[in-house]
């Protein structure tokens, strides 16, 4: 007869590991079928903890919900809906002061620097990256987002130069100041080489103190941050970029839309007629998602399938403010690049979610400052996300911009 008291301790061992094996794939299983079941969406880290979100037309994350898609050919966007996470803000928007003559802004001999007041005695003003301002001796692209306080005294305003051609008075506009704003920059590769990447921010400095990257770096001018910053190679490819927005919105639409009197001028030529004719459509047939609806604080937006950028705000006053000029800008950058002939590839809001949550993957970087608000950047591979914090607020978030990033043309 065999000795089998050597081999039961092997058997017990190999029996042991045996079902150890068969638990480790079972768990491995099970979780396999909750996530395809699940979203692939697992919440908001930047707006709040993460939590397990359901995928559809109405996706949640924490307080956080997005609706949509809302599709109009090439362009799709989907709605943030939340709470106001400030409840006190009551800002006015750099058009409405301009109209109401609430604010000042100024050349001062500088491409890259304005200089902005605030006049108004009750209101603080809410100035955006991207806004663009018509007169002075050229159109200014402002560089970064700004708050300026009832009753400021002037204060420096980053921008860059959207009209090439002219250093000189036009038509019967002010040589000297600027006297209005009716649009957002409509190329997310403009935003990307001027205003949203933050050369601006580092220029602020702190009113009445010191400048608010001492030591920082290249972030003062943009330089480091790859794509260009207030410097000459900054400008220069803002400039490009000018030229190749236009040259393409021309190719689509098949006719010059260049201002005669002022060619290289950006915003002239986002005014012609002929976008305006062709950018209606989407207007009129994306407004409706947007209009009426008292928690939405934002939206993300995508063109021929792929994300392109989205803004969130601390309040629904602020938000409806600015959707039009946000939803027009959107409207014109996905007319620019429309194809006919072929159906773009849905997105999902699950898609839209994680866009907005791998934004906030590292640490954030101070890039400017003043006495009322930081500008702060975090860069991942795929995007470039701002956050605009009160610092009157314990550092709420005003604003929230994200960019996702393009590869070289």
């Amino acid at each position: 007869m065999k000795d089998t008291s050597r081999l039961a301790p092997r058997w017990r061992a190999l029996a042991v590991g045996l079902l150890v094996v068969l638990f480790l794939a079972t768990l491995q299983f099970a979780r396999g079928q909750k996530r395809e079941k699940a979203s692939p969406s697992i919440g908001l880290a930047l707006l709040q903890p993460q939590v397990p979100s359901t995928a559809g037309k109405d996706s949640k994350a924490a307080g956080i919900k997005l609706t949509g898609p809302f599709t109009y050919k090439n362009l799709t966007i989907f709605l943030v809906h939340g709470p106001d996470t400030i409840k006190d803000l009551h800002l006015i928007t750099l058009a409405e002061a301009l109209k109401e003559k609430k604010v000042l802004i100024r050349e001062t001999g500088n491409v890259n620097e304005l200089a902005v007041q605030n006049l108004s005695k009750d209101s603080d003003i809410f100035i955006q990256s991207g806004d663009i301002v018509k007169g002075g001796q050229q159109d200014r692209l402002l560089a970064c987002d700004l708050v300026v306080p009832t009753g400021s005294a002037k204060m420096p305003l980053p921008s860059f130069c959207v009209e090439s051609g002219r250093w000189q008075q036009r038509g019967n506009e002010d040589a000297a100041q600027f006297a209005s704003t009716t649009g957002q920059a409509s190329s997310k590769r403009l935003k990307l080489a001027g205003g949203n990447l933050g050369g601006g921010a580092g220029n602020l400095g702190m009113m009445g103190g010191s400048p608010a990257n001492q030591g920082g770096g290249n972030f003062g001018g943009g330089g480091g941050l790859g794509l260009g910053g207030l410097g000459l190679g900054g400008q220069g490819r803002v400039w490009g970029e000018v030229g190749q927005f236009q040259n393409d919105l021309e190719g689509q639409l098949g006719k010059k839309l260049r201002n005669k009197e002022s060619p290289s001028s950006l915003q002239l030529t986002i005014e012609n007629e002929e976008v305006r004719k062709a950018v209606k459509p989407y207007v009129k047939a994306l407004s409706s998602a947007v209009q009426d609806k008292k928690d939405v604080v934002g939206f993300v937006f995508a063109i021929n399938g792929n994300i392109n950028s989205a803004d969130l705000y601390a309040s629904n006053e602020l938000f409806r403010k600015l959707r039009s000029r946000l939803l027009e800008a959107a409207a014109v950058e996905a007319r620019t690049a429309l194809n006919e002939k072929e159906k773009p590839p849905s997105i999902t809001v699950s898609e839209a979610l994680s866009f907005l949550k791998n934004a906030d993957a590292k640490k954030p970087v101070q890039i400017g400052a003043t006495d009322r608000i930081r500008i702060v950047m975090t860069e991942t591979d795929q995007c470039f996300y701002f956050q605009t914090l009160d610092r009157k607020r314990q550092d709420a978030p005003i604003h929230r911009s994200y960019l996702k990033k393009l590869p070289e043309r």
